[in-house]
């Protein structure tokens, strides 16, 4: 949720086979980047890309993630101030950018229709996120579990609003996303609140809601 998918700069994201847009980039910001989620040189075969790294922590050491600027402070504060000396104010990309944003939109789309009225067993990711976003409000909440789950919602759940999705990721503890959904449910009553697990991480702690 940190760019929701009605800003005309959101592209959909990407997993090790890289990604168009990123393919001829001259500059990368990445914030709160770990190269253990997503190798680089996936994205940067060449090690040619100019890179800045935003994280409380400096850059792990690699061959293909060399950024030539760290700034290692609080995320949050960071991006706020940046914001308030308007680096970006009155930007647009060019034609040609935005027609690549639109192209790569249009066939994430696809990927999720095809599917989407897809009854056949078993039921395809994009056929099971596609009738949870149906439901879901644009400021309900989702919780994907640690697990092959967390890889689908990732790539097909489309965000609106920040704080309404939370992917338990790397080193957390399988089992988490339905205590998280109960926590979450008790600090926004208002909101409707899903636990997507799979059966190993709803067999951790499945007794939370007998």
């Amino acid at each position: 949720g940190a760019i929701s998918v009605e800003s005309p700069m959101w592209v959909p994201p990407f997993r090790e086979k890289g990604h168009p847009l990123i393919k001829n980039a001259e500059l990368v910001i990445t914030v709160g980047y770990d190269a253990a989620e997503l190798n680089p040189e996936s994205w940067n075969p060449s090690n040619d890309k100019q890179i800045i790294h935003i994280d409380f922590q400096q850059s792990e050491p690699h061959p293909n993630y060399r950024p030539a600027v760290q700034i290692e402070a609080d995320i949050r504060e960071t991006i706020e101030k940046l914001g308030r000396r308007e680096l970006l104010s009155g930007y647009e990309p060019e034609e040609s950018h935005q027609k690549k944003i639109k192209e790569v939109r249009e066939r994430w789309q696809e990927a999720i229709d095809k599917y989407e009225n897809h009854y056949n067993f078993p039921l395809k990711p994009q056929r099971i996120i596609s009738a949870i976003r149906k439901v879901m409000g644009k400021s309900d909440i989702l919780i994907a579990d640690a697990g092959q789950n967390k890889i689908s919602v990732a790539e097909y759940y489309s965000v609106y609003r920040p704080n309404t999705l939370f992917i338990h990721n790397q080193l957390a503890s399988m089992g988490t996303a339905v205590g998280g959904a109960i926590g979450a449910k008790l600090a926004r009553p208002k909101q409707r609140v899903i636990a997507i697990c799979g059966d190993g991480g709803f067999a951790m702690t499945s007794q939370e809601v007998a």
